[in-house]
């Protein structure tokens, strides 16, 4: 042969392909023919990198640069995984630990990076994955050394099967044996999931955060205890799916954040938080999506002196919406509450007739001087004066949004007193209007209305390009 021709795999293998599967020593006559070969790959290496080079200069410098990395002290390989990698994934670990011996040890040696535990997700009985998990669950908790841990306990078939709960109750034993550790718990399943988490009760010193998603149909027959005495709990998230009653003992009074979501009967949240004793609560920040909250009356109304953001969201009936409506009259919020909302998705006219005018007019006088925005989906807008931002969404609830609605809106705003003194308790100029309707702006005749209103009330109409951003 007087050449070496190099091909893809899937063509005939060349005499070097040849070579190198049999590892058996090149003949005499072929040495030329090799050497012709590396030189020719010589050359396309030195017209590739723009620059007359060799390979032994480009395995120096290859080699040079694994040197370098090779000398980084194990301290910092540890300081770059704890800041860059994704700590809720626990694969990326496996990933780490598979580099090289030195990653690996790096990795090992850092109890941050293993605080994270991989989620225990209850799978159907049999099979080994309950062991695999067990393993790996065990793995992360013995690496974490004495640090906090953070827990995820997910049931994704809501129904508790106790067949399966039998089969991963070793994995679980892992975790409820030291609950003093938990830093944060996100429990994801039905009732009868926090019934696993009983033994925990009373032994949470660490926790400072909690998120509860439950499933299913079961109510509960009182309030869980399980996360009751847990002194450093500060934020919490409540998700409740489905028509059941759920309700939760937690140190109310300390809570700092709280995030919830419950579609089922009496939601008690909002009591909860609002028969804190007066002055003692530390609420920042309470969003609240409620169908039928709960509130009660006390003789001394409470205050919530740290109060900084407060977003309610009714999707109940009317009753509902009076009792908060005249709850939130009563209660002492700080001056400094500066980020409000009001909101109502129901699915009935918020002022039909003179029982809801009365309620909407109490909604804008709960504490004229502070709320700020109001969010409704039909109403009669002779009521809002006292808004600065107003928003009707009608994405969702009413397809053939009424001009005259809007009008009342422009008209109200057109006829507000400018020349009202800074603080005083008159009404205030609405300064910002916020439609979200995506027929209206694709509306032909829609987009006319809206010309008109422009040019009777000299406002800026929406472009025909415009994207509504999804309501908060």
């Amino acid at each position: 042969m007087d050449g070496i021709h190099f091909t893809y795999p899937r063509r005939g293998a060349t005499v070097v392909e040849q070579l190198m599967r049999s590892n058996d020593v090149a003949p005499e006559y072929l040495l030329p023919a090799i050497r012709n070969g590396l030189a020719t790959l010589e050359t396309l290496l030195a017209q590739r990198n723009g620059k007359p080079t060799n390979l032994a200069d480009d395995i120096c410098l290859f080699k040079s640069i694994l040197s370098s990395i090779r000398s980084i002290p194990e301290e910092v390989w540890q300081q770059v995984f704890v800041h860059l990698i994704d700590r809720y994934d626990s694969r990326t670990l496996s990933s780490l630990c598979g580099v090289s011996r030195k990653w690996c040890s790096a990795a090992r040696s850092e109890t941050q990076l293993w605080r994270y535990l991989p989620p225990l997700i209850v799978g159907p009985a049999g099979g080994s994955q309950a062991a695999i998990i067990e393993n790996r669950l065990d793995t992360f908790i013995r690496r974490a050394g004495s640090l906090p841990l953070h827990v995820d306990i997910i049931d994704p078939s809501y129904t508790h099967n106790p067949a399966s709960w039998s089969h991963y109750r070793p994995a679980l034993s892992l975790l409820i044996n030291q609950p003093q550790r938990w830093s944060s718990a996100r429990i994801i399943g039905t009732v009868s999931t926090l019934n696993e988490l009983q033994s925990i009760q009373g032994n949470l010193p660490e926790l400072t955060k909690l998120r509860i998603e439950l499933h299913g149909d079961h109510s509960m027959a009182h309030p869980s205890p399980v996360f009751a005495d847990a002194p450093r709990l500060r934020h919490v998230i409540l998700i409740g799916h489905g028509r059941q009653f759920i309700s939760f003992d937690l140190p109310w009074s300390r809570l700092e954040t709280v995030q919830s979501s419950i579609s089922g009967e009496d939601d008690e949240t909002y009591r909860y938080l609002m028969d804190a004793p007066p002055g003692v609560s530390s609420l920042k920040s309470l969003d609240m999506t409620s169908n039928q909250p709960s509130c009660t009356f006390p003789p001394q109304p409470n205050t919530l002196p740290s109060l900084q953001i407060l977003r309610l969201s009714l999707l109940g009936v009317e009753p509902a919406w009076r009792n908060v409506v005249n709850h939130l009259r009563a209660v002492d919020i700080a001056s400094t509450c500066c980020a409000r909302g009001f909101q109502s998705k129901s699915n009935y006219d918020i002022c039909a007739g003179p029982a809801g005018q009365q309620m909407f007019r109490s909604v804008i006088q709960i504490r004229e001087g502070l709320l700020s925005m109001l969010v409704f989906d039909h109403g009669d807008t002779r009521l809002l004066p006292a808004l600065e931002v107003l928003r009707i969404d009608s994405t969702f609830t009413s397809p053939n949004f009424s001009f005259d609605l809007l009008r009342n809106i422009i008209h109200s705003r057109s006829n507000l007193n400018l020349s009202a003194p800074k603080g005083s308790t008159g009404h205030h100029q609405l300064k910002e209007l916020q439609l979200y309707s995506y027929n209206m702006i694709k509306s032909t005749e829609s987009l006319h209305k809206l010309s008109q209103i422009q040019a009777s009330f000299q406002l800026e109409a929406p472009s025909p390009n415009a994207r509504p951003n999804p309501p908060c």
